[in-house]
């Protein structure tokens, strides 16, 4: 009765429709926040975006003054040309689409448990949960690359697996070329990792193969790593971005990094069991070195940022979806034969059952946001109104990782001219704006 309804195609548009209703509220709860207003102007000109063709000056001034990510920066223009609402459609299907992917790489057949299991886990253990997935300029760099990331690996899956990438035909070809290129240059993290896990794909099939290389694939890796390297060609990814590579910071780096990793540890000790449990049940060698690959991705995604000036949470995201990624494909196997199953799936009842209060209080503290960012506009537009140029708010302080503004810089306090004030002003059409204490509510 369980497989039956696990597989089941009604079941499944039930799960991914509910998954994109929740993100999709969450969503439309979240208005433009920090560099949203920023990337609402052109870098060149300081002035409101009014055209796709002022992306391209603008991105080229963005590379002088704020890294090189312009693939990624690119789309969030894109999107702020557009009304809110379309990217909040497209943001929850990009979520749903990550859940698909994530769960592709287990097997063919979908498994709708797998799915619920999966979004349990991003919705319970992922780092900065608003900021990667709602957070219209973090969900575009941080969730949106690990989709590209997925996508852009599964032609080197499916040759290590299958002994033929279904890149079949020219335009085929061609088109994944340019894509690999977008896909190499999109995230300093995400991209990196992907890079990685193709190379090693491309040498493990050579391997299998009697080390005949799919040169189509190498290229396809090479122009991946050159799209990589883009990123810091821009002047600013070095003055930015960049850290001073001396033993003692690398050393304080690592060990950042290492503490950022035990924050969804409880994932990596789930693969390690995972790992142990195929090994003694014979699941196909595979199967086993395609989870290793993916896990060797994943750390290198977390440990690429001991290079980085600092480590924000929201960067982890690339090393979060590969470590789930590695449980979707090790758990495949015990789901379906394994004498583990009723133990797996009994985890998975467990974590759906924790999941369901964090998601009460992770969507009312998304809301609680939302109406208190209302009612600081509606303070900044009864001010305009009146003449009142200069505009002092309330400050916001959200309970929860699931807040896009959580652990984020609402307002400076001291300087109204500063980032994010100078912006946000731009786009509320008054002069300056200061956050202020907020007084305390009645109780």
């Amino acid at each position: 009765m369980l497989k039956k309804w696990d597989t089941n195609r009604k079941i499944t548009a039930l799960v991914y429709g509910a998954i994109f209703l929740i993100i999709f509220l969450c969503n439309f709860l979240t208005p433009y926040l920090v560099d949203d207003f920023n990337y609402r102007l052109s870098f060149a000109t300081k002035e409101p975006l009014e055209s796709v063709w002022e992306i391209i000056p603008s991105m080229a001034a963005h590379a002088q003054s704020m890294n090189g990510r312009l693939t990624a920066h690119s789309l969030v223009q894109l999107f702020m040309l557009m009304p809110r609402i379309v990217f909040d459609l497209v943001n929850s299907g990009m979520f749903c689409l990550l859940i698909w992917l994530i769960t592709g790489y287990a097997s063919k057949e979908r498994s709708n448990l797998l799915a619920i299991a999966a979004f349990c886990a991003i919705w319970l253990y992922e780092p900065a949960f608003g900021e990667v997935n709602l957070w219209q300029d973090g969900a575009i760099n941080y969730m949106w690359s690990t989709v590209v990331m997925l996508i852009y690996l599964k032609p080197f899956v499916r040759l290590y697996l299958d002994g033929n990438s279904g890149l079949d035909n020219a335009a085929a070809k061609l088109g994944f070329l340019i894509f690999s290129a977008l896909a190499g240059s999109y995230s300093e993290t995400s991209s990196a990792a992907a890079v990685f896990i193709a190379f090693l794909l491309v040498g493990i099939s050579a391997w299998d193969a009697g080390w005949k290389i799919n040169w189509y694939a190498a290229i396809s890796v090479a122009v991946a790593a050159v799209g990589y390297l883009t990123i810091y060609m821009a002047p600013a990814q070095w003055v930015n971005k960049s850290t001073e590579l001396s033993f003692k910071t690398l050393l304080n780096h690592f060990e950042t990094a290492t503490q950022m990793y035990t924050t969804f540890g409880i994932l990596a000790a789930a693969a390690v069991v995972f790992l142990v449990v195929n090994l003694s049940e014979l699941a196909e060698k595979k199967t086993i070195l395609l989870g290793m690959v993916f896990a060797a991705g994943s750390l290198a995604a977390n440990y690429i940022m001991i290079f980085a000036g600092y480590y924000p949470e929201r960067s982890a995201a690339g090393a979060f979806v590969l470590l789930l990624t590695v449980l979707a494909i090790w758990v495949s196997p015990i789901l379906k034969a394994g004498s583990w199953r009723t133990a797996v799936v009994s985890a998975m009842a467990v974590m759906m059952l924790a999941t369901f209060p964090a998601l009460v209080s992770g969507v009312k503290d998304v809301a609680t946001t939302y109406l208190r960012i209302t009612e600081n506009e509606r303070l900044i537009y009864a001010c305009r109104d009146q003449g009142i140029v200069h505009v002092e708010v309330p400050m916001i302080s959200p309970n929860t990782k699931y807040s896009a503004l959580y652990g984020a810089k609402y307002l400076d306090m001291e300087d109204r001219y500063s980032w994010p004030n100078d912006s946000m002003s731009v786009y509320y059409g008054v002069e300056s704006i200061l956050g202020v204490p907020r007084v305390a509510e009645e109780p």
